[in-house]
């Protein structure tokens, strides 16, 4: 007899297996914070929160949540875990503290404009603070970070026909150039579209900083001008690291502890400028939670990716949440 195969879409097919996975290893407990992250801390990473008109515009999906996701992954977290910033928690970890409800901070990359417009009100709504990692130079000159820049224009051009390539293949290319090829490459980009970024897609401003740490967020470094740290020189990582933190301190006239490595890149030289710079804990991408012992200036992190929260339905779902955090989701990337 022929053998012959039925055509299947991978996709409903592989959710259906996720989604039942994810509830296996829930209702067996495998899943539970108290299992997995008792006396670990928990890092949880978000970068945008856009609504989602917005989040369709930009060219960087995965890396957004709508402000309905956030209030629902906040109110989800909140039944399990003890969430605060990532200052705070890391020191009431290190003392030793072990609440029944494990420790999850909760950070944001980039201090773009919609972690103020959209994810404070959110924060607030369900009294829950926060880490904010800003990029001093961005800031300093309203000017969306490179990465944004060149995703703006590659999805302009891509609309147009006039590239084949996404913007997130170009922004992963970009990076393994060197810091002067890719600026040049982004101005290169944007001049070739003629599409800057949006007004929406923009920096936070001075002044809402400050009002996010009046609010008791947490405000720490993401550098000066968000490089690829390892490929500084050392006069230049010195100041994307050392300067960015007085820079902060004199803007919020409040010490800077926490550092966040752009891109999540580091190496043993980027560490030890990071240590003589002041900073008490940094933060990169490496997927993982983080017991006591773990060095405080490479702590992991959690990401967030709202689409892999969703069930097949479409719906948020709890389980999938916990699997993600947990660790068992074979589909970390």
């Amino acid at each position: 007899m022929a053998a012959f195969s039925l055509p299947i879409d991978e996709k409903p097919f592989r959710s259906f297996l996720r989604d039942g996975a994810a509830a296996t290893a829930a209702t067996c407990g495998l899943t539970a914070p108290r299992l997995r992250h008792e006396g670990r801390l928990l890092v949880v990473t978000l970068h945008r929160v856009l609504p989602p008109a917005l989040r369709d515009s930009y060219p960087f999906p995965n890396l957004a949540v709508t402000p309905e996701e956030l209030d629902w992954l906040l109110a989800t977290l909140s039944l399990r875990y003890t969430l605060g910033p990532l200052a705070e928690l890391h020191a009431r970890h290190l003392a030793g503290e072990r609440p029944a409800q494990p420790f999850a901070a909760i950070t944001f990359d980039d201090g773009q404009l919609d972690n103020y417009e959209h994810a404070l009100p959110v924060l607030a709504r369900h009294g829950v603070r926060a880490s904010f990692f800003v990029p001093v130079d961005a800031i300093d000159r309203s000017e969306p970070l490179w990465h944004d820049r060149l995703g703006f224009a590659a999805l302009a051009l891509r609309r147009a026909g006039r590239i084949g390539t996404s913007p997130g293949e170009l922004a992963s290319s970009a990076k393994r150039r060197s810091p002067a090829e890719r600026e040049a490459l982004v101005r290169s980009m944007v001049e070739r579209a003629a599409a800057p970024a949006p007004a929406w897609a923009g920096m936070m401003s001075w002044r809402q900083v400050r009002a996010l740490a009046s609010a008791g967020h947490e405000i720490g470094s993401h550098s000066m001008s968000h490089p690829l740290l390892p490929q500084c020189d050392a006069r230049t990582l010195r100041d994307e690291v050392g300067r960015s933190k007085a820079r902060i301190e004199e803007e919020l006239g409040a010490p800077v502890e926490s550092f966040c490595y752009p891109d999540g890149d580091w190496d043993r030289c980027v560490a030890e400028a990071v240590r003589a710079a002041g900073y008490r804990r940094a933060v990169d991408t490496r997927w993982g939670s983080n017991a006591p012992a773990a060095p405080a200036l490479a702590l992991r992190r959690c990401d967030v990716d709202a689409r892999r929260l969703r069930d097949r339905r479409g719906r948020c779902s709890s389980a999938l949440l916990a699997f993600r955090l947990s660790g068992l989701d074979p589909r970390l990337e």
